[in-house]
């Protein structure tokens, strides 16, 4: 109709990186290491901060456990990811990450027999991850761990802490 619209910067930027502030995710690598985890995430502070609830059920007593010595039955905990950038296709997360958790420990006795049995434990991680949101219901994330664990050690009768590493790829709908 020949009418022209002035558009500023700032408006220009919301329209492009709207996304939804809840992102319910599928951890496809835990799969890998017998354990089915999903996870929930609230963005706050206009996209600068993020808090996560990850949930995750081990469905196996198999050797195969990850980064760690620890067959899990179940954990949760927090984490709280940091966007420097806010929102948007792609961007860099960080921050700590906090979980508490039962599973199964192999005991070993001095007769060289190896048993499990059930110890709880606790994890403390610092998480660096980069999520790409090609579009924008839809999120793929790629997480990098480093941190402590401390568990009950049932072997010994005392606490164990250990240096424990993690990695994540994961499917995220954000509504």
């Amino acid at each position: 109709d020949g009418s022209i619209r002035l558009v500023s910067d700032k408006e220009r930027i919301k329209s492009v990186y709207q996304y939804k502030k809840n992102l319910f995710t599928f951890h496809l690598f835990d799969l890998i290491v017998n354990e089915f985890t999903l996870s929930y995430e609230r963005i706050i502070s206009n996209g600068k901060i993020g808090l996560q609830i990850p949930l995750s059920v081990g469905f196996s007593d198999a050797n195969i456990n990850g980064f760690d010595n620890i067959d899990n039955k179940y954990y949760s905990g927090l984490n709280l990811n940091f966007y420097p950038t806010g929102q948007g296709k792609v961007r860099y997360f960080l921050g700590p990450g906090a979980q508490v958790g039962t599973g199964n420990y192999d005991v070993h006795y001095y007769q060289s027999t190896t048993v499990k049995a059930e110890t709880f434990f606790f994890r403390f991680f610092v998480n660096n991850g980069v999520i790409i949101s090609p579009v924008p219901d839809m999120s793929l994330t790629v997480v990098g761990s480093i941190g402590v664990r401390y568990l009950e050690n049932p072997d010994e009768n005392h606490e164990e802490l250990k240096t424990v590493g993690a990695f994540a790829f994961n499917l995220s709908y954000r509504f």
